[in-house]
């Protein structure tokens, strides 16, 4: 479920379906149907546009004006290829303040979560969050103001990465710069 920028229209979706209804009226503006969509988690971009809908397999953009789907990308397969284990759980959606990506995170089997990036103009999902950075367990995680750097939380520690680009090629796996900063007893340690 999720409210627009303006708070006048309700996007939900059920195991087949996504419906925008108009808040004040109670009327239902639209309703896109999807035998394969079962969407977990909805959020709008920013400029309250367009809706993401993700389930555990796949991922889309849908108009919020008509209804009508944008683009799609199959995330599951490639969660599938890349990492030991698999992973289930659509955790937290965040978008690049310039609109042209979208960060996603998955629970694994072990509790830990795994950040994907989806880039909206080439379509390629990239891991962010891998377990070879010695980053994993993120669960929130933002953009800075300018849309360059991502920022991760969880817990007391937060990592800021910047230069955001792919680091292996066959698994599709991204990384940066990092600033690991963690709060342990009152002091901060770097």
């Amino acid at each position: 479920m999720e409210f627009t920028t303006d708070s006048k229209s309700l996007a939900i979706s059920d195991r087949r379906s996504i419906s925008l209804w108009n808040v004040v009226t109670g009327e239902r503006q639209w309703f896109h149907e999807d035998s394969s969509l079962y969407a977990t988690k909805l959020k709008l971009f920013p400029n309250g546009k367009v809706l993401v809908a993700l389930s555990h397999k796949g991922a889309f953009l849908v108009d919020t004006s008509t209804g009508d789907s944008r683009t799609r990308v199959d995330w599951w397969s490639y969660v599938l290829e890349t990492l030991d284990r698999w992973s289930a759980e659509i955790v937290h959606i965040s978008f690049s303040e310039t609109g042209r990506s979208v960060l996603f995170s998955v629970s694994d089997t072990n509790g830990g979560v795994e950040v994907l990036t989806w880039d909206l103009a080439s379509r390629n999902i990239d891991l962010l969050n891998s377990a070879n950075q010695n980053i994993s367990g993120s669960v929130y995680f933002g953009w800075t103001p300018d849309g360059a750097d991502t920022i991760n939380w969880r817990g007391q520690a937060i990592c800021i990465m910047s230069d955001i680009r792919r680091y292996d090629e066959e698994k599709r796996t991204a990384v940066g710069n990092r600033v690991v900063i963690a709060q342990d007893d009152g002091q901060l340690r770097f």
